[in-house]
Formats: structure tokens, C-alpha cells, sequence
């Protein structure tokens, strides 16, 4: 029983970085429990290869709010961001999606990123905390300029209500002539929190990407461990 309610108990673990290969959707922007979303671009960006640019990372930031009732978190399910034009990637081709607890005021504390120093250490010497990372495979993917990359994990990862997150793309051109991914974003806005990673430094903006995250709300480990406990007398009784 001890192991049974540990791993019940593990449900709540913040962030587990993926191995798996991952579903990357073009689509329509998702409209089912949407959690945080932002969505009023009028102007478009790019994600550039780091290699061939000193813009190493976009991103944006995101709250979220009271999970309700007995819930304490929210199991995200994918991130989205708008397309601005309609592409097909070749051969070699990658997009890679970190997420991350923390503020703004505590990402801008960083430097910058150098590819030969850090690696894949986007935020060294920021003051948040990686959680969860997932390389998506664009090799033949094709998107229209007004559908969504709709970045779906194979992992769990739960986050805690109330809090602040991030999340930041990196890309890796392959064999393709695109140089960078062509995104959509609002300048000036209301609600900004777009990130930038530069060589030099972890930036904001007043500006917002067009995003959208998906989740539903799990309740706190105490529900789910008797949740545990009635399944597996339910599974002993039908045994008996």
C-alpha cells in the first residue's frame, strides 16, 4: 500500500523532461480546457536557428490561476503558438519547447545564452527553474499561415495552481532553406510576457506571442491516493 500511494503521490511532481518522440498538430487554435491563452497579434516574428543568429530563443510567460475545489494543479496536456506563414520543413529540421516556474523579473536576471559555454542550458543564471523539455521533430511537417503549432507532450507534467511559468522555443534548421519559424505576436499589448534569449541577455518585451495552453485541473495528492486505495479494493474484490 506504502508503494501504491508514493506513486500516486508522484503524480504531482513538477516537470519530467521527455525522451519520447512527440505530437507536433497544425490546426485550428484549440478552444477545449484552455488554461492560459492570449490571442490579438497584429504583427509577426521569428524563432531563428542560434547558429545563425545571436536571437538563441522566443518564448512567452503565463500565470495560472485557482485550480478550484479540491484541485491544486493543472495537468497540461500541450502549448500552442500562431503560425504567420505557410511552410514545409525539410530534413533535419527541429523545435524544441522548454518550460519553466518562475517570474519575469526572475528570468531577466540572466545574461544571455553562448551555445559553446552554457549548451543546452538556456537559463543559467536566471532565477527560474526548468521543468519539463520536448524536441519536436518539422521534418515534412507543413503548417498554413493561419493554423496553430500545437506542440502536444508525451509526458506528464503537472504545475501547481497560482503560480508563474514560461516557456521558451528554440529551432534547429536542418537541410531546409528556412532559416527561421515565422510566428504571430502583438505589439503594443496589455497582458505582454514575450521572452527573448539572446547572446547577451534574458530579455522581455511589451510585446505577446499568440498562445495557448491546455490543461485540466487534478486534485491534491490526499484525493488521489484514496482514489488509489478505492480502485485497488474494487480490483481485489472482483478477484475474489
Amino acid at each position: 500500500m506504502k508503494t501504491t500511494c508514493l506513486a500516486l503521490l508522484s503524480v504531482m511532481t513538477l516537470g519530467v523532461a521527455s525522451t519520447a518522440s512527440a505530437a507536433l498538430v497544425a490546426g485550428a487554435e484549440p478552444s477545449t480546457d484552455v488554461i492560459s491563452d492570449r490571442n490579438n497579434a497584429n504583427i509577426g516574428s521569428r524563432i531563428f536557428d542560434e547558429d545563425a543568429n545571436d536571437n538563441h530563443a522566443r518564448g512567452q510567460a503565463f500565470s495560472l490561476g485557482d485550480a478550484g475545489g479540491t484541485n491544486t494543479g493543472f495537468d497540461i496536456s500541450s502549448i500552442s503558438f500562431h503560425s504567420a506563414e505557410a511552410v514545409t520543413f525539410g530534413a533535419g529540421s527541429s523545435l524544441t519547447l522548454r518550460v519553466f516556474s518562475g517570474t519575469e523579473a526572475q528570468f531577466t536576471t540572466g545574461t544571455g545564452h553562448d551555445t559553446a559555454t552554457d549548451g543546452t542550458d538556456y537559463f543559467v543564471d536566471t532565477g527560474v527553474t526548468e521543468l519539463y523539455v520536448e524536441t519536436f521533430d518539422l521534418n515534412g511537417f507543413s503548417i498554413a499561415a493561419t493554423e496553430w503549432y500545437i506542440m502536444e507532450l508525451s509526458n506528464e507534467l503537472v504545475l501547481a495552481e497560482d503560480g508563474d511559468y514560461g516557456f521558451i522555443l528554440t529551432y534547429e534548421q536542418g537541410a531546409s532553406p528556412n532559416t527561421s519559424i515565422f510566428y504571430r505576436e502583438a505589439q503594443p499589448d496589455v497582458a505582454p510576457g514575450r521572452l527573448s534569449v539572446t547572446t547577451t541577455s534574458h530579455g522581455t518585451s511589451n510585446r505577446t506571442m499568440n498562445y495557448n495552453v491546455v490543461g485540466t485541473a487534478v486534485p491534491e495528492p490526499g484525493s488521489l491516493a484514496l482514489l488509489g486505495l478505492g480502485g485497488l479494493l474494487i480490483a481485489r474484490r472482483r478477484r475474489a
